[in-house]
């Protein structure tokens, strides 16, 4: 009877002790050197100072060609994605945009590989201004005859 008084009244000191030790543990011990619901430092230590959206512009898909470059939203009949699709499949592949590398994606590969003539943008903000209403264009890629080419740094 006596332990259990003793565990109880000291069960907030032996719980911070319990939640410090996986904290630090996580630290060393972590592919991301965090575990979640402990200590997520992440959550405040990170922010980047740019905001990038990537878009597609298409000049031919399918049997259609536009004599100017269209957004590949405004697609709809052609394609007949809603925007969310492609914004998520866009996200998705952005870690194989940003390091250089060809475009892994089902999508990709197979609907708008298929005779299709598109280029890849970013429009950027710079979130360190107070009006960031006004985003800088980057081409990032091309895909021309079956072949997706990256763009220099610009």
């Amino acid at each position: 009877m006596n332990f259990k008084v003793k565990f109880y009244r000291n069960f907030i000191i032996y719980w911070i002790l319990f939640y410090l030790l996986v904290a630090f543990s996580g630290r060393f011990l972590s592919e991301k050197r965090e575990f979640y619901p402990f200590f997520r430092w992440s959550l405040y230590s990170k922010s980047y100072d740019k905001l990038r959206i990537p878009f597609i512009m298409v000049t031919k898909m399918k049997d259609s060609v536009f004599e100017k470059p269209k957004n590949l939203n405004e697609l709809k009949k052609i394609h007949s994605l809603t925007y969310l699709d492609i914004h998520d499949e866009l996200l998705s592949v952005k870690k194989f945009i940003d390091k250089r590398k060809p475009i892994e994606s089902v999508f990709f590969n197979s609907f708008l590989s298929q005779d299709c003539h598109y280029k890849i943008y970013y429009r950027v903000y710079d979130l360190t201004e107070v009006e960031y209403g006004n985003p800088e264009i980057k081409r990032i890629a091309e895909y021309k005859n079956s072949e997706l080419s990256y763009y220099k740094d610009e």
